[in-house]
């Protein structure tokens, strides 16, 4: 037997509570006839001592109740072998499916894109086991954690499954280190044998720039500027950026039509602009933090859902050039470009960290409470309150009884 909450046996010390309490219970004389006493010597009157228990039948049933509601509230659970030899036989699994940038740029050597071959992969793994959950994730170091806390749940032997490319940098030995030695590991890498066809990615400026016409040269020399300190002059078009300056002749318009930014890649610019160094350093030149320099909202410029960054600063100044080569890094370093890298973990790498799941589920570990015996154990402590209830009030109706017949 286990108990899925032992340390519900700590409330056996309010068994103290009813023992203290028949211990300092003032007990009732009772009054008896006798005949006439002067003819008796005079005894010596003597306290009574306390510490006598009284009615123990009734300190027995309030020490039950106690005793079998902490019985209850531990949640015992009865393994039997056939349960054990069951449980040992079941695997739960949960599969994280690398979604990354490297997998959907990659095909098999059959042809296939690596990243529907991991999905295939991962269905077959699934189906394979007793209970499972796929996740896919573009960072499955990260979502190893999640992965172990819904393992933990399942009363079965656990197993950890990561289908990906195993580009470097996927998943580290820090990561399978986290992993309970009684959970196993399965790391299935999906080989690839060159990129998958794709039509040519849309590129366009890197920052758009919004300045009024007496300052578009200034803003001009300011972005040639930014990419003489190595700012990119293209980026993804999936990352739209623009600069807003004080002097561009619609300004008030596009302010009053903006909102707050809301979507993912925004807040990442956002997040990598106020994190660049040079941008950083202009601010500390400058005394003003960069909230100061720039501020961001999204509007839609010629229909495109865009990044603006509103600026007081001239377009003609180092603060500017500063934005520009922030914005431009910033709406460049999107997922593909950080995923060009062509080096993988080693495969002889992979099978060492790989293990098998225990033999049998930890006992006591991810046993639903449903299938504890508690519910029917409180069935015998409401009993028990029952049974010390008719005592209670039989006791009171037999001291009622005996002083009428004394009265009487």
């Amino acid at each position: 037997m286990i108990f899925l909450n032992p340390w519900a046996w700590l409330g056996l010390a309010a068994i103290a509570g009813p023992i203290l309490a028949h211990l300092l219970a003032r007990r009732s004389a009772r009054r008896q006839l006798f005949p006439n006493l002067r003819f008796l010597p005079a005894g010596i009157q003597r306290p009574v001592s306390p510490s006598r228990l009284t009615n123990l039948g009734l300190l027995v049933l309030r020490i039950g109740i106690i005793a079998l509601a902490a019985f209850a509230l531990a949640q015992p659970v009865w393994l039997s072998p056939a349960r054990v030899d069951q449980l040992g036989r079941q695997i739960a699994r949960a599969i994280v499916v690398d979604t990354s940038a490297s997998m959907s740029s990659a095909q098999t050597a059959g042809g296939r894109a690596v990243l529907e071959a991991a999905r295939a992969e991962a269905a077959r793994i699934a189906a394979d086991a007793t209970a499972s959950r796929v996740v896919e994730t573009d960072s499955p170091s990260t979502t190893v954690g999640a992965a172990l806390i819904w393992l933990s749940t399942q009363p079965m032997r656990r197993e950890l499954v990561v289908v990906s490319d195993f580009q470097t940098g996927t998943i580290a030995r820090t990561d399978i280190d986290r992993v309970p030695a009684n959970v196993g590991v399965q790391l299935v890498q999906i080989a690839r044998t060159g990129p998958l066809a794709a039509e040519p990615r849309r590129q366009r400026e890197s920052v758009t720039l919004l300045s009024g016409s007496a300052d578009h040269s200034g803003a001009e020399a300011a972005r040639q500027a930014a990419t003489s300190q190595g700012a990119p002059d293209r980026a993804p078009a999936s990352r739209p950026v623009a600069i807003l300056f004080q002097s561009y002749e619609v300004r008030d318009a596009l302010l009053k039509d903006a909102r707050a930014i809301d979507q993912t890649w925004m807040f990442d610019v956002i997040d990598r602009v106020s994190r660049d160094a040079l941008l950083r350093a202009e601010s500390a030149r400058l005394a003003k933090p960069v909230s100061q320099i720039a501020s961001a909202l999204a509007c839609r410029i010629d229909g495109v859902e865009t990044l603006m960054l509103v600026t007081s600063e001239p377009a003609a100044s180092v603060a500017a050039a500063a934005l520009i080569a922030a914005a431009a890094r910033a709406a460049a370093d999107d997922a593909s470009i950080k995923e060009q890298s062509t080096e993988f973990l080693p495969a002889d790498e992979l099978r060492s960290w790989n293990r098998s799941p225990a033999d049998r589920a930890p006992a006591g570990d991810g046993v639903g409470a449903q299938e504890s015996y508690g519910r029917w154990i409180w069935m015998g402590v409401l009993g028990l309150i029952a049974v010390e209830t008719l005592v209670r009030q039989r006791r009171r109706r037999d001291a009622s009884t005996d002083q009428d017949a004394i009265a009487a």
